[in-house]
């Protein structure tokens, strides 16, 4: 992801995994951005793809749910490239480094800014799929370091993560 920043021009910059797509209505999302200030990072829609034509929409939500999770499936949050020029991905976060990117640059003053529309499809089954603990815990670490969440905020939300992810995880594996 680094690699990609460092050569990264334009306006923002999207970040697609290996089995991720745009959706196809994608390009009518991307015409909003020219319109948008490179001061906000800005969120859309993605369909979780389970597969054999499972997919599940999830809808972006509101920027102060940063304090609990992504606002949006990163594949569907559109970064300011002059961010990501100050912020890279964070290695320290084996399976949460997206999540303490957007932490820290909303930290910074780049709020989320959400637009109607599907962005992408992402391909369920990944590490944060695969990885559901290590993921709580490094979530709960963003939260802790980065946005300074106090601790029973930071526990609860552990907590209501792993049921989450847990959920995801048992609807993949029956896929």
């Amino acid at each position: 992801m680094n690699k990609g920043i460092a050569m990264a021009q334009g306006k923002f910059a999207l970040f697609l995994n290996s089995g991720d797509i745009f959706h196809q209505d994608a390009a009518n999302f991307v015409r909003k951005l020219k319109m948008q200030k490179d001061n906000v990072m800005i969120t859309g829609d993605a369909l979780l793809d389970f597969g054999d034509g499972h997919k599940i929409k999830r809808s972006a939500k509101p920027g102060w749910y940063i304090y609990h999770s992504l606002p949006a499936s990163h594949q569907a949050i559109f970064f300011p490239v002059s961010g990501l020029k100050k912020w890279r991905y964070d290695l320290e976060y084996k399976v949460s480094s997206d999540y303490a990117l957007a932490a820290k640059m909303y930290k910074a003053g780049y709020a989320f800014k959400k637009l109607n529309g599907l962005v992408s499809e992402f391909s369920m089954g990944g590490v944060s799929t695969t990885n559901n603990m290590e993921l709580c815990a490094d979530a709960k670490k963003v939260q802790r370091q980065i946005l300074h969440v106090p601790g029973f905020w930071a526990e609860l939300s552990w907590h209501l993560r792993q049921r989450t992810t847990s959920k995801t995880k048992a609807l993949y594996n029956k896929s």
